[in-house]
């Protein structure tokens, strides 16, 4: 079976050509992490080795006075989530977290992070999302059904005050 061996990714440069097992010796996590705290400025797509595209989000985000920075944050959260999962050669990304759920959740088939279940309680906690990540339907749906009830008891608690104030 012959090999390539020369690839042209996305950027124009022509690179050897990396078999999909030979892991990237670039973080996982570290990407995600630089995608969510530093994602606006295109760091991530820099450390992927994604030039052109991180040259465009940070002139992007310049451009609209950071309106477009949420767009780092979001590929952050793809990028732990496993949805991006390759460097620019292609070569799978190496998970140094310590993960959790395999033992914990036998329904869960592949390990989860902890840091990214931390990082989803953090920022979406009272939403139950980091239940959900880490495979824990009932009780994520629980967690959002009671937040869900305390907003709708807060908008209502509200609109019977603004009712009192206004007659």
């Amino acid at each position: 079976m012959e090999q390539n061996t020369e690839s042209v990714p996305r950027s124009g440069t022509v690179v050897p050509a990396v078999s999909d097992a030979t892991p990237s010796s670039r973080s996982r996590l570290r990407a995600g992490v630089l995608g969510i705290f530093l994602g606006a400025f295109g760091i991530h797509r820099f450390y992927l080795g994604y030039t052109t595209i991180g040259i465009i989000q940070l002139v992007l985000t310049l451009m609209s006075f950071g309106f477009v920075g949420l767009w780092g944050v979001v590929e952050g959260i793809l990028i732990l989530a496993g949805v991006i999962s390759k460097d620019v050669h292609g070569r799978t990304l190496e998970f140094d977290g310590d993960t959790v759920a395999g033992e914990t959740n036998p329904g869960v088939r592949e390990p989860r992070s902890r840091l990214v279940a931390a990082i989803l309680a953090f920022f979406l906690g009272a939403w139950g999302i980091h239940r959900f990540y880490l495979g824990y339907t009932k009780i994520g749906l629980l967690q959002l059904s009671m937040t869900l009830a305390g907003l709708a008891i807060t908008v209502l608690c509200e609109i019977v005050v603004a009712w009192r104030l206004l007659s």
